[in-house]
């Protein structure tokens, strides 16, 4: 006889993290002092940010309590980076820890504009 089981448990997956908005905007051309905020949904505890170039380039991946200021439950964080020395666009993408399924999808990239004093500069927003 055949017998088979079916496990209907549900997967451990969470939605991945989205950047809604960040300011300044754009963000000050060689200024490590200039505290960037983001707004975000599906933040979790030890997420990680990170700073790619427009061509998707990785310039640094920030973590942790001394680089990353967030409060539990918000969807705020904030954080300062002295790797915006060159005008253009760059792109942030949050990745959540990896939970009990393994692994976590990281966020879409966010483009953002950094540009010196009178410079022209395109809004930041979503990147397809």
């Amino acid at each position: 006889m055949f017998s088979a089981s079916v496990n209907n448990q549900t997967p451990d997956f969470a939605a991945p993290p989205v950047i809604l908005n960040v300011t300044p905007a754009p963000i000050p051309l060689n200024d490590p002092q200039q505290v960037i905020t983001a707004v975000s949904t599906g933040l979790q505890k030890g997420f990680s940010v990170s700073i790619l170039t427009e061509g998707g380039t990785l310039l640094t991946t920030l973590s942790g309590t001394t680089q990353l200021t967030y409060v539990p439950d918000s969807s705020i964080f904030t954080f300062q980076t002295n790797v915006f020395t060159s005008a253009g666009t760059y792109l942030l993408r949050i990745q959540n820890p990896s939970g009990a399924s393994g692994g976590s999808v990281p966020s879409a990239n966010f483009l953002v504009t950094v540009a010196g004093v009178g410079e022209k500069y395109y809004p930041s927003g979503p990147k397809a």
